[in-house]
């Protein structure tokens, strides 16, 4: 098969690439398909397909054009067995008419590879994926194809993703982000532009690179949106795609908004029966386990569940990883709703009925160790299966990633987490176990720099500074001009041009590629010098204690669904408690805080004293009222959490209580703020801070050094002159003054 070459893409026949006939002829025919496909109708359309390469068999132009259709459709459809059974026959089309033209026969080369790596996908066995990845073909791809050398890459990448090489994936999804965004005429292939795109970010959230999936999602995601048929099963995959991103950043908004996004997106297509059942059901568990408002909300999402029909009764024991999922998060709903659920728990307790892949382990030994925590009456039997659910856990989130591809707890981890969290905050337990749920509840969200900070922390010498410095910054690059480039591609796609051909900017494309050569490098230096550039980012208890000094107290914030954990840590050891706040109020009160700290007018004593400070005090109920126990007078504070943990809002400014009343306002100057009883600092995370404090580097040349009032004169810095900056006087007496306790400054 590889030395054939195949026709030209069929996927612009059901584009609308072929325009109608006098008489309806087989292009007319495929096309028509093309369009029934979609508007959600890909059952009929294979059908219709399928009766057209049958009626074809005679005609081998023909077949081959339809059967390539079908494939095509089938492929994006995800339908394995479609592909399986009609690879064949399309490759004897193919070979039945190949062109006497060497170039022809070398896209029609390609084309049959792609549906022949197509198909080993989607069997998805060792051996297929092995063979795949064998192939030469690739080889030979070159961005003269057009729009098949950017098919056949985004292919390669799910093949390589696909047969668990996670660092080669990461490096493979790279080259598809580079070549998506040098595409010089999108608007020429939107749909496939899209798709690609779509692919290459649900690649990125499968590898747990959520950062730089993050800022794909935020500069792409207008796009994708657009150009995807709503009614295609590759919309709704990037909806599911969304929803898991958003929720590993605790957007839990956004990642409900997306999952409703999927579950109206199945009502309107056709699917295979197992498609249909494997989307909706997850679709279900993400809105049960996002479920915040009514008690039973997660019992009366789950009614609907495809698999609800096998556990109306005890008896069946779990065939796969997806029913242990649906019987854990059905446990954890019914729970909460306080209606202990029997057939889920007997389930999750009792022998399976399948042998799980070695990948897969650890998870179910998660859910089966929920299951019996969920079954077990309160006493000690509960209390050791929970404990052992949190050792699954940490387990489940130390599993190895790629470079820059730091653990963040999907909704599902964070069910399990609270479940085995939430009693030990309550009762004694393994305090190493439990301060290691802590630090992963307290995960959530986009706090990317807390990772940055831990890995130029843990540097044990000036080289390895460097070395993460380098790291950084070229990761950092890359990202800055990977997004420009889709930016780029996007703004191009809104303003098509007529005259430009589809094709890439190759010069682009090699310096991202250069780029990416160089990150892979120094993420191997980084490894080597055994410096942490992935995984959980967790320390030990008993480490964080040895660093702390005797007036000191790290704090972290753990969010769990509506309740919160508390985790104060001194060097004598760690205290914790829980609340449940009122998270509307919190929202609006931190929106209230921010915009009174981040005002632009000048000093005004009657405008200063509106500052919002019972918003203030309140906030201080939520973050720090409940630390109070443990904190002493004039105790050094040190915030382990990341920042947006308390919507980016700086503590000193919280307040115990309002201040006197002056006028229509506050007495701003007798207001108790925190910072006046405590110094507070950043540390982003317990790991960032164990490093920062055990690196052994040579002692600094001064105590103190301070860089301001910038000399605003000559060439260099005609661009801040011209964006309205001027010289900053204040800087220079604020250094002076900052200096003065310092021996050498």
């Amino acid at each position: 098969m590889r030395s054939l070459a195949g026709l030209a893409c069929a996927a612009s026949l059901f584009l609308g690439g072929v325009a109608p006939a006098a008489a309806e002829t087989s292009d007319d025919r495929i096309a028509a398909a093309g369009r029934l496909f979609l508007d959600g109708q890909g059952l009929k359309a294979r059908d219709q397909l399928a009766a057209l390469a049958e009626a074809a068999r005679d005609d081998a132009p023909a077949r081959a054009q339809a059967l390539a259709t079908l494939l095509e459709i089938c492929r994006r459809m995800r339908a394995a067995a479609c592909l399986a059974e009609r690879t064949q026959a399309y490759v004897d089309a193919v070979t039945a008419s190949l062109s006497a033209d060497p170039a022809q026969r070398m896209r029609q080369a390609l084309e049959v590879d792609y549906y022949v790596n197509a198909a080993r996908l989607a069997i998805g066995s060792k051996p297929a994926l092995a063979e795949a990845l064998a192939d030469k073909a690739w080889d030979a791809d070159a961005p003269a194809e057009g729009l098949l050398y950017l098919r056949r890459r985004a292919l390669r990448a799910n093949v390589v993703l696909a047969a668990g090489s996670r660092e080669a994936a990461e490096r493979a999804a790279s080259e598809v982000l580079a070549i998506a965004g040098s595409v010089g005429a999108p608007s020429r292939a939107p749909y496939e532009v899209a798709s690609v795109l779509a692919d290459a970010m649900a690649s990125l959230v499968q590898l747990g690179a959520y950062e730089r999936a993050y800022g794909l999602y935020a500069a792409s995601q207008p796009f994708i949106a657009a150009a995807l048929p709503p009614r295609t099963l590759e919309a709704v995959l990037f909806h599911r795609s969304a929803a898991e991103l958003l929720a590993a950043v605790d957007d839990g908004e956004g990642a409900a908004r997306e999952t409703d996004a999927v579950l109206a997106g199945l009502e309107t297509l056709e699917l295979d029966p197992d498609m249909r059942a494997w989307l909706a059901g997850w679709a279900l568990n993400m809105k049960a386990a996002l479920c915040r408002d009514a008690l039973d909300c997660g019992v009366r999402v789950l009614a609907d569940h495809p698999l609800a029909p096998l556990y109306t009764a005890p008896g069946r024991a779990p065939q796969n990883v997806d029913e242990l999922a649906y019987l854990t998060v059905r446990g954890l709903a019914a729970a909460s709703a306080r209606r202990p659920d029997a057939v889920a728990a007997a389930a999750l307790g009792g022998p399976l009925g399948f042998k799980p892949d070695a990948d897969a382990r650890a998870a179910v030994d998660a859910y089966r160790l929920a299951g019996r925590a969920l079954a077990a009456p309160p006493g000690s039997g509960k209390a050791q299966a929970l404990a052992q659910l949190g050792g699954r856990v940490l387990a489940m989130a130390e599993a190895d990633g790629p470079p820059g591809a730091w653990y963040r707890p999907g909704v599902f981890d964070r069910l399990l987490i609270g479940l085995s969290l939430i009693p030990a905050t309550r009762q004694s337990g393994d305090p190493e176990t439990t301060f290691a749920l802590v630090q992963l509840a307290s995960r959530a969200g986009p706090g990317f720099d807390a990772d940055a900070m831990t890995l130029l922390a843990s540097a044990r010498d000036a080289d390895a500074r460097r070395l993460a410095h380098e790291g950084l910054r070229l990761r950092a690059r890359r990202d800055r001009l990977e997004q420009a480039a889709i930016g780029g591609m996007v703004r191009r796609a809104a303003a098509p041009d007529p005259a430009r051909p589809f094709g890439y900017d190759t010069a682009g494309l090699a310096q991202l590629a250069q780029l990416d050569a160089a990150l892979a490098a120094s993420d191997q230096a980084l490894v080597h010098a055994g410096l942490a550039v992935s995984g959980a980012n967790l320390v030990t208890l008993q480490r964080l204690r040895g660093v702390l000094g005797p007036d000191e107290a790290a704090l972290a914030y753990a969010p769990i669904g509506s309740e919160v954990v508390y985790a104060c840590v001194r060097r004598e050891g760690m205290t914790l408690a829980t609340a449940r706040p009122d998270t509307s109020r919190v929202v609006l009160d931190v929106r209230l805080l921010q915009a009174a700290l981040s005002a632009t007018h000048a000093p005004d004593d009657e405008v200063d004293n509106q500052f919002p400070a019972a918003s203030a005090a309140r906030l201080y109920d939520v973050f720090l009222r409940p630390f109070e126990p443990c904190l002493k007078p004039g105790d050094r504070v040190t915030w382990l959490s990341p920042l947006v943990s308390v919507g980016g809002l700086p503590l000193a400014a919280l307040l115990p209580s309002a201040p006197p009343r002056q006028g229509e306002g506050y007495d701003l100057a007798a207001a108790d703020w925190f910072v006046r009883s405590h110094a507070v600092s950043y540390a982003g995370s317990a790991a960032a801070l164990v490093a920062a404090r055990s690196a052994r580097l040579r002692p600094p040349a001064r105590d103190f050094l301070g860089v301001g009032d910038p000399v605003l004169d000559g060439e260099g810095a005609k661009a801040l002159r011209e964006a309205g900056l001027g010289p900053l006087p204040e800087t220079a007496a604020e250094l002076a003054a900052s200096a003065r306790p310092f021996r050498t400054a």
